[in-house]
């Protein structure tokens, strides 16, 4: 008897451990993303084309992040323009609101006030699990911004394993990093 009763329970108890974390690392979705989240700073009114009106010097859609169904996203948004700015996710609708509507496509995925923005110089850090499959906006939620042309793009697939950013480089202007 004695030190061999554990040789009984040990295989039950590592298959429950190996359950328990299979659950862990799977999102809502059922897609496996692991422990990794999504890093990046978006800095609105970077000089650029339009001024002003861009994301990290990207706009009209020009950037595109694409992340696996379950991401965590983690946004560190700077406004670096002369104007005040927001940010907001919102599902594409192929068209620019001259006025956004300022409720997220996932909860936290807004700064505070997206139709009044930050004033310039401030920053705020959002984080949101990107849930649902699809095609999104990163975009200005003042009045006229986005219709401007400040908006990018999120897609957010079943179909990748590890998020991308297009075009090439521009990791680098939104300081872009998975951990």
């Amino acid at each position: 008897m004695g030190n061999t009763g554990w040789r009984r329970w040990l295989p039950g108890f590592l298959g429950a451990c190996v359950s328990a974390a299979i659950l862990l690392v799977a999102s809502p979705s059922g897609h496996a993303v692991g422990a990794r989240t999504v890093h990046l700073l978006l800095a609105a009114g970077k000089p650029g084309d339009p001024p002003e009106f861009n994301f990290g010097g990207y706009s009209h859609g020009a950037l595109s992040l694409t992340v696996p169904v379950g991401a965590r996203l983690v946004v560190r948004f700077v406004n670096a323009g002369t104007i005040p700015h927001s940010l907001l996710v919102l599902p594409r609708t192929g068209a620019q609101p001259p006025i956004p509507a300022t409720a997220p496509a996932f909860p936290g995925a807004s700064t505070e006030h997206p139709d009044l923005g930050l004033a310039p110089g401030r920053e705020e850090t959002l984080s949101f699990e990107a849930s649902r499959a699809g095609t999104y906006e990163f975009l200005c939620g003042v009045p006229g911004h986005a219709l401007a042309g400040m908006w990018d793009t999120l897609v957010v697939s079943p179909d990748v394993a590890t998020p991308l950013v297009a075009p090439v480089g521009a990791e680098k202007a939104i300081e872009f990093s998975v951990r």
